[in-house]
């Protein structure tokens, strides 16, 4: 069953980058981490500038949730807000809310 990886950005040089498919939480649901990396690859997210001291803003090591009904942390990924973005099913979510809503909704199947 697919989890959902959550990337942090790092603050690297004092901003972070924000635009349709990276903010500062970045949440991909995947069948395992590769498959997770790769989707991160794809949206550019380890090539982003970087200051040397600050390091990479993304590393490819992701939290991963469960998200069957009683493992996934609702209350945590909607405290995430604006900064967050979420790929679901060929979609990005800009909402936390809306994101949650929608794996659940799957998981209940």
């Amino acid at each position: 069953m697919p989890s959902i990886f959550v990337f942090n950005q790092n603050n690297s040089g004092g901003y972070c980058i924000v635009d349709n498919d990276i903010a500062e939480v970045v949440a991909i649901v995947a069948n395992d981490e590769d498959y997770a990396n790769i989707y991160a690859e794809e949206l550019g997210m380890f090539d982003l500038p970087y200051c040397k001291c600050c390091g990479r803003r993304f590393d490819n090591s992701p939290y991963e949730y469960n998200y069957d009904v009683y493992g996934i942390s609702a209350r945590e990924i909607s405290s995430w807000g604006d900064t967050f973005r979420g790929h679901y099913n060929g979609t990005v979510y800009t909402n936390a809310d809306s994101f949650v809503a929608a794996v659940l909704e799957f998981a209940a199947y």
